[in-house]
C-alpha cells in the first residue's frame, strides 16, 4: 500500500516506560516467534510477570516496554490490527504479579509487540541530527537525539510502499510506521501514546 508519510516511535528514548518484568522465552510461544512463524492458538495468550515481589504494578503504563516487547492495552492495538502486519507481530499478553498467578489489570486486554518486520529504508546520509554508536568505526547503527523533532530522521521513499510497521537494523533507538497506521492511531485517539516524529522522505 502506498503511504504519504512515514514516522518513528521514539518510545523507546523514555526508560520511564521500562517495567521490570520477564517471560519464559524457553517455549514453544517464543519459538514460533524466532522463527517469524505464528504462534498456534494452545500457546496464546503470552504471560510476563514482575521481576520483584514487592512490585505490584499500580501504576502500570498503558504502554509500557518489558516482558518480552513493548506491551499496550486493547485499545492502543486496535488500530494495528485492523492492518496487515506481515512480519510484525503483535500478540495477546497476561500479566502477573511475581507469583506468575495473581493477574493484573486483565481489564486493560494488554498486547505487546515482541517481534518486527526487517525493512532497511533509513537514509543516515540524510538525517544529521541522527548520533553515530560510538563503538562503530566507520559508523553503521545510529541512535536518535535526545530530544528528537519532525525530521530528524529521513528514510528512502520506498520506505512509503514498506510494511504497516518495522524496525531498521541501522537505528537502534526506534522502530517506523507507515503513515496509514498513524492515521488509524489518530482517528482512534491513541497516536499520542507512541511518540511519534515524522520523517523526511529522500
Amino acid at each position: 500500500m502506498k503511504s504519504d508519510s512515514v514516522w518513528v516511535s521514539t518510545v523507546k528514548l523514555d526508560s520511564s516506560l521500562v517495567q521490570l518484568m520477564s517471560t519464559d522465552e524457553d517455549n514453544a510461544l517464543w519459538a514460533a516467534i524466532r522463527e517469524a512463524r505464528w504462534p498456534v492458538a494452545e500457546d496464546l495468550p503470552m504471560k510476563a510477570w514482575a521481576d520483584s515481589p514487592r512490585e505490584t504494578f499500580k501504576d502500570l503504563p498503558l504502554l509500557f516496554m518489558g516482558g518480552g516487547g513493548t506491551s499496550f492495552t486493547r485499545e492502543i492495538a486496535a488500530p494495528l490490527l485492523r492492518f496487515d502486519l506481515g512480519r510484525t507481530f503483535v500478540l495477546p499478553v497476561r500479566v502477573f504479579l511475581a507469583d506468575r498467578k495473581t493477574e493484573v489489570h486483565a481489564d486493560r486486554g494488554y498486547h505487546a509487540l515482541v517481534r518486527f518486520e526487517v525493512f532497511k529504508t533509513l537514509a543516515p546520509e540524510e538525517s544529521p541530527a541522527l548520533r553515530p554508536n560510538p563503538y562503530d568505526n566507520p559508523p553503521s547503527n545510529w541512535n536518535l537525539p535526545s530530544k528528537p523533532k519532525d525530521g530528524d530522521a529521513a528514510v528512502h521513499a520506498r520506505a512509503l510502499d514498506g510494511p504497516a510497521i518495522w524496525h531498521d537494523p541501522q537505528l537502534i533507538s526506534g522502530f517506523f510506521f507507515r503513515g496509514d497506521v498513524v492515521a488509524a492511531m489518530e482517528e482512534a485517539g491513541v497516536a499520542q501514546h507512541w511518540r511519534l516524529i515524522r520523517c523526511r522522505v529522500v
